[in-house]
């Protein structure tokens, strides 16, 4: 199936995107922490910016890289109803249903989230005024993809196709 086929093209990419900057701003945590580390007990000086640019990221990173987790399907399973089932086809259907139940679940918190950005636009942080929806961006983002993911696995469980052997058909 094509539009399978894309979509796991689609989701891979946008997770080793967030591999990447994941990556990239856990680094910028430690420097920044380390920097106010040594600024604190060396020069007996403390970055104003170092407390919120540290928060923002570490939520960045938090709600992003659960989406790292999730599309290598560790998350957390219902395995006691799975292992119930003797059958692969209703192990596959009751797999395919959690991850539509969870796909419910993702796209509802995306659309919360999405008015609670739109409610939070005019406000910002006292100290470096960072916009405060740059805080909840990071939950609506991670919701979508979160989303996005239980799609692609619940078509991977229904058709029995291997994910990764889709992609290679497209690339």
């Amino acid at each position: 199936m094509r539009a399978f086929g894309l979509l796991n093209l689609l989701t891979s990419r946008v997770v080793k995107v967030i591999d990447l900057s994941t990556c990239l701003m856990l680094a910028a945590i430690v420097v920044i922490g380390g920097l106010e580390l040594c600024a604190r007990n060396i020069f007996n000086h403390s970055f104003v910016w170092a407390h919120e640019v540290t928060i923002l990221l570490a939520n960045w990173v938090y709600f992003l890289g659960v989406c790292i987790v999730y599309e290598q399907r560790g998350d957390v399973t219902v395995g006691v109803v799975s292992a119930l089932l003797k059958n692969t086809r209703m192990r596959r259907l009751w797999a395919a249903a959690c991850d539509v139940i969870s796909a419910i679940v993702f796209a509802t918190i995306a659309w919360y989230g999405w008015e609670l950005l739109k409610l939070q636009a005019p406000f910002h942080t006292t100290g470096l005024r960072i916009p405060n929806p740059a805080f909840s961006a990071p939950a609506v983002i991670g919701a979508v993809v979160l989303a996005l993911l239980s799609i692609r696995h619940a078509l991977a469980d229904l058709l029995g196709e291997d994910e990764a052997q889709a992609v290679s058909a497209l690339v």
